[in-house]
């Protein structure tokens, strides 16, 4: 411990010659008396597995959820176009995300290179018709659940007014 002591201390002194001031107290030349190495590795390589996992678990979903789209379309193309909220409705939340819009310019492309480009457009044009409606009704549910909560706290500011701590527990 003592050598790496004096490289340090040799280390502060180098910096304060070069006109930098340099804070040269006990707490920052107190270097560790034992060895952290292994410990430092042993967490650095969990931060690398949970990152490792992390990213596995987004390359998953992002095949996971062109596969329900690619299913969805595939109904469509059937027909049962009048049943796809029932079949959107286990993982709608993958419809409403930006890879949802770079995988249906991927099949747009996709359609055009097909043997029946009107019927893979047609899905097309359907699904995104269906998730513009979801889209817009979430939009719709949340802006009045957020009027709403700005009403309560508007009623909630008013009874703290008009009489304290009493009535603001009597209006909550």
């Amino acid at each position: 411990a003592a050598p790496r002591r004096a490289a340090a201390l040799r280390a502060c002194t180098r910096l304060s010659d070069g006109g930098l001031e340099v804070d040269v107290t006990p707490s920052v030349l107190a270097l560790p008396t034992e060895d952290t190495r292994p410990a430092t590795l042993a967490l650095l390589d969990s931060i690398a597995a949970l990152l490792v996992d992390a990213d596995a678990d987004g390359k998953l979903r992002a095949i996971q959820d062109e596969q329900y789209v690619d299913a969805l379309l595939d109904a469509l193309k059937r027909g049962r176009a009048q049943e796809l909220p029932l079949l959107a409705q286990s993982r709608l939340g993958s419809l409403l995300t930006p890879r949802y819009l770079s995988l249906m310019r991927e099949r747009l492309r996709a359609a055009e290179a097909s043997t029946d480009p009107a019927a893979e457009r047609g899905a097309l044009l359907v699904l995104n018709e269906f998730v513009l409606s979801v889209a817009n009704s979430t939009q719709s549910a949340l802006g009045t659940l957020h009027s709403r909560q700005m009403d309560k706290v508007a009623a909630l500011c008013t009874a703290a007014q008009r009489g304290g701590t009493p009535a603001l527990h009597a209006a909550a």
